[in-house]
């Protein structure tokens, strides 16, 4: 899917991008409201990446110390 192609729709007086996708059985038509993110919706996508971040940090930690000890181990 490429999320490039896209056309706007208008429908009760609201518009959406519509995407169209190519599915096993046919085609379907994602169509997805144009609307500005509130605030709310801001901070839970800066806390998703903040929180994704750390948990890489925290794993990227655990393989070094992994591989010291493995090291110390096999010395």
């Amino acid at each position: 899917m490429d999320l490039n192609k896209y056309k706007i729709i208008e429908e009760d007086g609201k518009q959406f991008k519509e995407y169209k996708i190519h599915g096993r059985k046919g085609e379907i038509y994602l169509q997805v409201p144009i609307k500005e993110d509130t605030q709310e919706e801001i901070e839970a996508l800066h806390r998703v990446f903040a929180e994704v971040a750390l948990n890489e940090l925290r794993r990227e930690k655990e393989k070094q110390k992994n591989a010291s000890q493995k090291k110390q181990n096999d010395e």
